[in-house]
């Protein structure tokens, strides 16, 4: 009778598992994640160069958290078009990035799968503009991005493009967006006058422009040329930033305060960090160093007493990491 109740456990056990491997597998491909491809992944921009510089081309990566099975998902040597600045979807897993030509030299905003698949164009700018840095919202029904230097929003499908600001009589260039957790605000970085500073603002994603007033410097209050201030990265709690400063990976509260260089790298010896992004979980750090020569991935603890590189290869520049947590 004991062993006839060891084996029913044992049949139940295995039936749980299966049930959820099932069931976790049916979620992820409902997300349109190829089991393949299912995460923690990072996604990352590529810039590739033959050593005499008669090379040069722009794609898409994605690698696992541990820097294993990196694959190119978009993007090839032989394209007529480069591929930049990914951002992929907490929730759909869906990755928006820029892809310019190689002719021309403008840019719109493209949706792809996380393999790659699937590729929709989302925006066509007006001649003589260029979209950028896309960043999906939290629950993923909108996307920030950058078109001329101006803060633009739209929904996931492209429609209802709409700038931040009224930008009429507005100096400045506008950078990289981020956004809080509750899509209530969102921050970015500003270049004017030879200051780069990090602003937040609150927004109405029911409003045209969203932000209307309240904007706050957050970094760089004394409006310094001696910080350069950039590329700030929201954490998943909402409670700090990660940015850059000074070729410098720094993390401060979410109200500019208690500012510290986590990243320190040795400048004598070429060492200069960029691109911060959070893990989903907000323990970890990824971002871009370079030692003089190619740009690679690399990922720390929020004290930088620990960091990995996870991203390899020689005359390359690997920038604007993208983390998912599926």
């Amino acid at each position: 009778m004991t062993e006839i109740k060891t084996e029913k456990s044992k049949v139940y056990k295995s039936l749980e598992l299966a049930t959820a491997i099932d069931k976790k597998q049916r979620l992820v491909l409902h997300r349109g994640l190829p089991l393949n491809l299912a995460g923690p992944r990072i996604v990352y921009s590529r810039f590739s160069a033959s050593p005499q510089g008669s090379l040069s081309y722009q794609t898409i990566h994605s690698m696992t958290e541990s820097g294993g099975n990196d694959l190119v998902i978009s993007g090839s040597s032989s394209a007529a078009f480069y591929d930049d600045t990914p951002s992929i979807s907490q929730r759909t897993g869906q990755v928006v990035f820029t892809r310019g030509s190689s002719v021309s030299g403008g840019g719109g905003l493209f949706v792809m799968d996380s393999d790659g698949a699937n590729v929709k164009q989302l925006t066509n700018p007006p001649s003589g503009s260029w979209d950028v840095q896309p960043m999906w919202s939290p629950g993923g029904r909108y996307i920030a991005f950058v078109r001329s230097y101006q803060i633009f929003l739209m929904n996931a499908d492209g429609s209802n493009q709409r700038p931040l600001f009224n930008y009429s009589g507005t100096s400045g260039l506008d950078h990289a967006p981020t956004w809080n957790p509750s899509e209530s605000e969102i921050a970015f970085w500003r270049e004017r006058g030879g200051v780069s500073t990090i602003y937040k603002v609150p927004i109405s994603l029911k409003t045209s422009p969203a932000a209307s007033g309240g904007l706050v410097n957050l970094s760089n209050t004394s409006m310094s040329e001696d910080n350069f201030d950039a590329w700030p990265a929201w954490s998943p709690d909402g409670t700090k930033f990660a940015f850059f400063r000074n070729h410098e990976i720094w993390v401060m509260a979410a109200d500019g305060t208690l500012q510290q260089n986590i990243s320190k790298p040795n400048h004598d010896v070429g060492e200069e960090d960029m691109t911060p992004c959070w893990s989903p979980d907000g323990t970890m750090i990824a971002f871009s160093r370079t030692n003089w020569v190619s740009y690679h991935i690399w990922i720390m603890n929020l004290t930088g007493t620990i960091k990995n590189q996870l991203s390899y290869g020689e005359y390359v520049c690997d920038f604007y990491p993208s983390w998912q947590k599926y």
